[in-house]
């Protein structure tokens, strides 16, 4: 925003004088039928930006990559959708109108572990736009993401859900997954760090056997960070998480004398 008056606000992006968004989350083409939208994810979960340091040149201002996942969970029927919802990347390099086939996918596998495992998949951020970003579709049934991620250097960590399909059953799950921040891929080092042994787990997702809330970061003594989320029962519970890179949002608090 440039201006301090609100009716000069306006749309970043033009085709002409046609207003157009940076981006439309469809989780498979087309993203409109006729008149009508069509294969739409709704995105309820609040974005959050990073410069891309990968592409730094004045011809692709402001060359930011926006975070953000789709699910909600707010209406009535949300708790038994099964329609696919995705994690993306977007690249904003001064052009709109991006679309699902303009990023490089990254594949979900699950680990010996029983963790998930990431692609390695390389995003070029080419200058025909052909390569703008990465995405992850979520591979669990009624799986989403609805709260906000939280960045790192080199790093993006986000939360997702999955509801039971019953109101009333109990059930739910979700999991912590962490990837690298320009390509959603696998990261070069093990995020995540055992409570138990103090030894770093290879896995870029951990099952969390509950709804996590988005995640809280605190240093911990060890050089590692602490993650704290709560639960659908606002239970709280914490993941250790690797030290050369933890993310941005980072908070701590001291007493305060006079």
């Amino acid at each position: 925003i440039s201006s301090d008056k609100p009716a000069q606000w306006d749309v970043a992006h033009r085709d002409g004088s046609r207003r157009q968004p940076l981006f439309q989350a469809c989780y498979q083409q087309p993203c409109r039928n006729g008149d009508k939208v069509a294969n739409r994810q709704p995105i309820t979960a609040k974005p959050v930006v990073k410069a891309n340091t990968r592409k730094v040149d004045v011809r692709y201002a402001p060359s930011l990559l926006v975070y953000f996942g789709s699910g909600q969970f707010i209406a009535e029927n949300d708790q038994a959708s099964d329609d696919p919802q995705s994690f993306y990347a977007v690249w904003d390099s001064g052009k709109g109108a991006l679309e699902r086939d303009n990023l490089v996918a990254q594949q979900i596998s699950v680990s010996a572990n029983g963790g998930r495992s990431m692609s390695q998949n390389r995003v070029a951020y080419d200058e025909n736009r052909q390569q703008s970003g990465w995405y992850i579709d979520l591979p669990d049934a009624r799986e989403r993401v609805i709260n906000r991620a939280s960045i790192g250097f080199s790093s993006v960590l986000f939360t997702t859900i999955i509801p039971d399909s019953a109101t009333c059953n109990a059930g739910p799950d979700g999991f912590v997954m962490a990837v690298n921040a320009f390509t959603g891929g696998k990261l070069p080092f093990n995020p995540f760090v055992s409570t138990k042994t103090g030894q770093s787990l290879d896995m870029s997702g951990m099952r969390l056997g509950a709804m996590p809330s988005a995640l809280s970061f605190f240093q911990s003594g060890d050089g590692n960070a602490t993650a704290v989320y709560a639960d659908q029962n606002s239970q709280l519970y914490k993941v250790k998480v690797r030290g050369p890179d933890v993310p941005s949002r980072i908070t701590s608090w001291a007493p305060l004398t006079n």
